[in-house]
């Protein structure tokens, strides 16, 4: 806008006058700190872009991580920052990568819709464990849990001998057998989705040895006695 001054002297001077016209939607920037699979905090904020004086903001966050309700006033050019508690369960099946934050930004009656990027690390974490059970029927449970956000790739190898492996049974079969000496090697590899569960089962049989052994012992006995007998 041009405008025109002049005093009682009759001095004057012109000048122009600069007014910015924007959308709600562009008076806004959302953004977050980077997600790190093994921490539960995260920090998100919302930035002013304009110079304008907003009160009474209200704000709705949300994201695959969280939903956070907010009411705030900015200062020109002014930001606002939150710290956010994650609970990992809600996340522990999502893979590394850029994910949409949005914010939902109430101002006087009129609602924009304005949205950012969140980082999520990459982070391979894959934790084991096994666990023993049963005496004539022994069992062994092998499990490995991705706790990380990538598609991990993991090798299991169990070995027996050749006498164990005659009463062994798998579950699932492994990928590939390999002998050496009196050891067999099974091997099992696979890919495990973040969130996601490989359970290994072997299970080893002994009553049916045990009871030809007892057999043995049993018609051995047997003989020795009926051999005495007059």
């Amino acid at each position: 806008f041009n405008y025109f001054i002049q005093d009682n002297s009759g001095n004057h001077s012109s000048e122009s006058l600069v007014m910015m016209v924007t959308d709600l939607q562009n008076s806004f920037s959302v953004g977050a700190s980077e997600i790190n699979p093994e921490s539960n905090s995260i920090t998100i904020y919302i930035k002013n872009d304009v110079n304008y004086v907003f009160n009474n903001l209200s704000v709705t966050f949300k994201s695959p991580f969280f939903t956070l309700n907010k009411n705030v006033s900015l200062s020109p050019y002014g930001q606002k920052d939150f710290n956010i508690t994650l609970n990992k369960k809600d996340f522990k099946s999502l893979v590394a990568g850029f994910y949409t934050l949005s914010a939902s930004v109430n101002a006087q009656g009129k609602t924009a819709n304005v949205e950012g990027n969140i980082k999520f690390q990459e982070k391979n974490i894959v934790n084991t464990t096994e666990q023993n059970s049963g005496f004539l029927i022994f069992t062994k449970t092998i499990k490995k849990t991705n706790n990380g956000n990538v598609v991990s790739s993991v090798q299991t190898v169990v070995t027996k001998n050749v006498i164990s492996r005659l009463f062994t049974t798998f579950s699932p079969s492994p990928d590939s057998i390999k002998r050496e000496g009196f050891n067999i090697y099974y091997t099992w590899n696979n890919e495990i989705q973040p969130g996601n569960t490989l359970t290994i089962s072997v299970k080893t049989d002994w009553i049916l040895p045990v009871f030809i052994i007892i057999f043995l012992i049993a018609v051995v006995i047997l003989v020795k006695q009926f051999s005495r007998t007059d």
